[in-house]
């Protein structure tokens, strides 16, 4: 069962690792102005 919760914590971190890498390939100068790139940061 933990290794369960291992593994779907792993996913979890892996797609929000994916996420950060599209937000920031978009547009890094613009950070300051766009919220769901900060959020996402």
């Amino acid at each position: 069962m933990t290794d369960d919760v291992v593994l779907n914590k792993l996913a979890s971190l892996e797609r929000c690792i994916q996420r950060i890498c599209q937000v920031y390939s978009l547009d890094d100068q613009n950070l300051y102005e766009n919220s769901m790139a900060q959020n996402t940061a």
